[in-house]
């Protein structure tokens, strides 16, 4: 598993994930309406066959885990 995480002190937070052929591609949308504290958005996404995250290359897993 991939876990993801994204912050803002916006008043709102999306995170959109597209998983296409290996490719993982997020985007965080946040308002700019800064308030006390901060927002998170978490995402929980497979690893199995992801090959890329953007541009970058993921490591290879180590055997047995």
């Amino acid at each position: 598993m991939l876990v993801v995480v994204q912050t803002t002190r916006g008043g709102r937070l999306n995170l959109q994930v597209r998983h296409t052929n290996g490719a993982l591609d997020l985007l965080a949308l946040a308002t700019r309406d800064l308030r006390p504290g901060f927002r998170y958005v978490i995402g929980v996404i497979p690893r199995a066959g992801l090959k890329t995250i953007g541009d970058q290359e993921l490591p290879a897993v180590p055997e047995g885990k």
